[in-house]
């Protein structure tokens, strides 16, 4: 069974919810605790522009995990590393998951880690881009 751990910044983004609507995504998408606890503060905070994104996040968890014919599990487990990125590798080797992120910039380091650690990576921007060169090219 394929399992696909959900960076932060990919629930952020809530294009998971439309891909998961299209039922590409088969097997089960995982949301660790620690990323839910990343993205609580993003939620609440004073800044409306984080406060708005957080809030989309959460929103898209809900939507993901009403939609009938997807499995959404929340992983309650937390490696010890200093970073949630480190702790996504390390979740990932465990549950042998995918991991699902979509920022070049912020994740380039951890899409590179994952791949020495012979974790398997999604990029959400990469697959949107095989898309369009798909229709257009």
């Amino acid at each position: 069974m394929n399992r696909y751990l959900l960076d932060t910044i990919v629930i952020i983004d809530g294009r998971i919810a439309d891909i998961c609507k299209t039922g590409f995504v088969q097997g089960t998408l995982i949301i660790p605790q620690f990323v839910l606890q990343e993205l609580h503060p993003i939620a609440d905070s004073a800044d409306s522009l984080k406060k708005t994104r957080g809030r989309r996040g959460l929103e898209v968890i809900e939507k993901i995990q009403n939609q009938p014919d997807l499995k959404v599990q929340i992983v309650d487990r937390n490696p010890v590393k200093d970073n949630v990125d480190a702790k996504l590798v390390d979740l990932a080797l465990e549950l042998d998951g995918t991991i699902v992120t979509n920022d070049f910039t912020n994740d380039f380091n951890l899409n590179k880690v994952a791949e020495l650690q012979r974790v398997r990576v999604i990029n959400l921007n990469n697959l949107a881009n095989a898309k369009n060169i798909l229709i257009f090219g």
